[in-house]
Parts: structure tokens; sequence; C-alpha cells
């Protein structure tokens, strides 16, 4: 599941990616083209791609942070249930009912 470069590529289907810290990959922190993965509380940040890159469609992602990821903090194709992408790359405070499932960009 992990590449030589350090990131974490999904090559197969059904795996859970939880509770990793991604950070300055070549390429995206996480990246799936598989389906039914479950992809929760992980860190992605200054990495050369997406923090978090999902191609394909029927998984989960929620609970994770993303900040400082070219060109940007997610890439979640349709079909993928996940949770509300929050932006909160200008600071403040967190509104209590965002929820748990909630992924942040900071």
């Amino acid at each position: 599941m992990v590449d030589i470069e350090g990131r974490v590529q999904l090559l197969n289907d059904g795996s859970f990616v939880v509770d990793n810290n991604c950070c300055g990959n070549v390429g995206a922190g996480i990246t799936t083209a598989g389906t039914a993965n479950r992809i929760e509380r992980n860190q992605c940040t200054s990495n050369g791609n997406y923090g978090i890159n999902v191609t394909a469609g029927r998984n989960i992602v929620i609970a994770n942070t993303s900040a400082a990821n070219a060109p940007g903090p997610w890439n979640v194709a349709a079909g993928n249930v996940f949770g509300h992408l929050v932006d909160m790359s200008a600071g403040g405070q967190i509104a209590d009912t965002v929820g748990a499932w909630v992924n942040f960009t900071y």
C-alpha cells in the first residue's frame, strides 16, 4: 500500500486507510482508483498533487485533514460517500454543528 516515495496508493479494493501522516510526497498523499475503500482520519500536507485523490466511485472519505497540497486538497470523483469538505484555510473557529465526519482544509 505504501510506495517508495512514502505515499499511500490503494491498488486493490476494500482497503481501510486510517491515521496516516502523508507529507511532502511527489504525488498525492493518498490515491485510489479502486472501490470499497475507507479513507479516514488521515493528515495530508505539502504533497505535489492532491492531499487525497479518489478517482473511482464507491469509496468513503471521512474525518481527514489536508493543507498546502498542489493543485488542491481534495479530488473526490462522483459516486463516493464523503464527509462535508470544510475550508478553514483562512482560520477561525469550527462550528459545533459540523459533525464528526467532516473533512477539513486548513
